[in-house]
């Protein structure tokens, strides 16, 4: 494979660089669009890299880990964090990473590569109608009358999150990190803008909380479970976990000060989409030539 062979022709320094590259630019595209890093670190590893898919998994479920964590802290800071919400999350996502993880121990890596390649598929399709559709329709929520399921988003005007929606969506997002390490946020905004009635503004932090929980839970449960323990494989601790969680930092931070100028974001949009989608025919040419 060409990314391969210009990878293992490079010095070590030059390696590395390129991967702290690769990650910066993965995660500035991801977090500029709102889709997130973990979309793209999975395909973009798999087509760069020569190490297995599961580990390629637990890499990048870290890198969505550091991104998510640096959002959330933010709308820490900004007052925008919603503890109940995250304590509704971390309940459900404790016992789902457990199972994910049970899960994976028991699928073939190519069926783990046919999920990443049909929720990507997934993926691609939803940022198109989110971008043409979505953007084009007022989401009005219902005025409600406050229920003992509902948790308070806002006083004025009153917004309500109901508690089972989040169950849901929080096991969702724990079932993909567990499975595919992708951390869910493409597949949490969409539930919800769609089926919650939340607005952007309003789920992004939620999203980003959500992500941040199921994502460390993934990093913590996976080793405990009696599969390989990656902090000590040290080749990929050094030589690929550093440079990209470097990486992936820089690109979070740097798209978090770009969003505040940028006013288009349609070139970006497409240039994700054909991103995924070149990962999309790379993964389907591996699954079929493998």
């Amino acid at each position: 494979m060409f990314f391969n062979s210009v990878l293992s022709s490079l010095p070590p320094t030059g390696y590395i660089i390129l991967l702290l590259i690769f990650a910066a630019a993965v995660a500035f595209l991801g977090n500029l669009s709102g889709v997130g890093g973990g979309v793209l670190h999975i395909p973009v590893m798999v087509w760069v890299l020569t190490i297995p898919v599961k580990e390629i998994k637990f890499v990048s479920t870290i890198l969505v880990f550091a991104s998510a964590l640096i959002s959330t802290v933010i709308s820490a800071i900004k007052k925008k964090l919603n503890y109940p919400v995250i304590l509704v999350a971390l309940l459900v996502a404790i016992p789902t990473v457990f199972f994910g993880n049970w899960l994976n121990d028991k699928i073939d890596e190519r069926i783990t590569t046919i999920i990443i390649v049909v929720l990507l598929s997934y993926i691609s399709i939803q940022l198109i109608i989110n971008q043409y559709l979505l953007k084009k329709k007022t989401i009005v929520q219902k005025e409600l009358v406050k229920k003992w399921y509902h948790i308070v988003l806002k006083d004025n005007p009153p917004k309500y999150l109901n508690i089972f929606s989040l169950a849901a969506i929080s096991f969702i997002a724990a079932m993909i990190t567990s499975l595919t390490g992708m951390g869910g946020g493409v597949i949490i905004m969409p539930f919800l803008l769609l089926f919650v009635k939340l607005n952007i503004k309003d789920s992004t932090p939620i999203s980003h909380s959500i992500i941040m929980i199921t994502s460390l839970l993934a990093i913590i449960i996976e080793p405990t479970m009696g599969n390989h323990n990656y902090f000590l494989d040290t080749p990929v601790m050094t030589n690929v976990l550093v440079p990209m969680l470097v990486g992936a930092v820089g690109g979070t931070i740097g798209a978090i000060f770009v969003k505040k100028y940028l006013k288009k974001e349609n070139i970006i949009l497409w240039i994700l989409i054909i991103l995924i989608w070149i990962s999309i025919v790379k993964m389907i040419v591996d699954l079929i030539t493998g």
